[in-house]
């Protein structure tokens, strides 16, 4: 299952994990999902999270992690640092979220760039009622009871591929917060470390996944070790503050916070024993930064 991460930055800011599998949202009719039979689709969740330790807007473009080689932020203005990282969770409803860390207001000037440092984990609260009866990954595979189409995220963490997200039972359960290490773009697959998109807008988004050195890891285990990524974009239009720029009001949407797959033999580590189970995993969600003036 493949991943692609897309984050952009400033006027609207999003945060986006998705597979060509599962471009699609997930058909929801009277709050009942359809089951994505053999594929997946994004989903609505109660919750969100990421751990976001810093920002930065560049006035060109900044050296970007590769093999052997750290990142290189020395054209870039610094608006947000948090050593141990501030988590920020978030919902539909969020609107107007303040982070607890001090964000600086940049320098008057033109900026092309875009960079943020998050942790490589989400934080994700979910609780789903199916059309059809379903077993969750955290389930081996088997035959689901008649009946079991209420799923709810466990409160646990792991690797998206361990598959140990859902629990499927026939009444409805409370969600746990499930923190979902990604490690590798291409989740159940060959390693990839780099993911890029360019929009229609011409905004081109691109992720980093990165070792304890700031560089590119090599690996799925250096990736776990660095435990970091490096997002940035190219701004299809410069971003410019003057001096009428006071800061930016935050807001969230989340619609399509969570991905929702059925796994095949190849989805998860212990695909034999998975296979055929649902996995819930880290989707798209957009934060609106709208400009404040003086």
């Amino acid at each position: 299952m493949k991943k692609l991460f897309v984050v952009s930055f400033l006027i609207i800011t999003s945060l986006s994990f998705h597979s060509k599998a599962y471009a699609n949202a997930c058909t929801v009719t009277s709050g009942v999902t359809t089951l994505p039979v053999g594929d997946s689709c994004m989903s609505e969740p109660q919750s969100y999270g990421i751990t976001l330790y810093s920002k930065y807007l560049c006035t060109t473009a900044p050296t970007v992690p590769a093999d052997g080689v750290a990142y290189d932020l020395s054209n870039c203005v610094q608006t947000m640092s948090s050593a141990n990282g501030e988590v920020v969770r978030v919902t539909s409803t969020s609107s107007n979220v303040a982070l607890s860390t001090p964000v600086t207001r940049p320098p008057n000037g033109s900026y092309t760039h875009g960079v943020m440092i998050f942790k490589n984990e989400f934080l994700i609260k979910q609780n789903i009622i199916f059309d059809d009866d379903t077993q969750g990954d955290s389930q081996d595979a088997g035959v689901p009871s008649v009946g079991a189409i209420y799923c709810s995220t466990v409160s646990g963490s792991g690797n998206e591929d361990d598959c140990n997200s859902l629990v499927c039972s026939t009444s409805q359960g409370t969600a746990g917060e499930f923190a979902a290490a990604l490690p590798n773009f291409n989740v159940g697959g060959a390693y990839e470390g780099t993911a890029s998109e360019t929009f229609a807008s011409g905004n081109i988004m691109s992720a980093y996944l990165l070792n304890t050195s700031n560089e590119l890891a090599d690996d799925a285990i250096e990736a776990a070790a660095g435990a970091k990524m490096f997002g940035l974009q190219e701004f299809a239009a410069a971003v410019v503050v003057d001096k009428d720029t006071k800061g930016f009001n935050m807001s969230f949407n989340v619609s399509t916070g969570s991905s929702i797959w059925q796994n095949s033999p190849a989805s998860c580590t212990d695909g034999a024993a998975k296979s055929g189970t649902y996995s819930v995993g880290s989707g798209p969600f957009q934060v609106l930064l709208t400009p404040v003036q003086y």
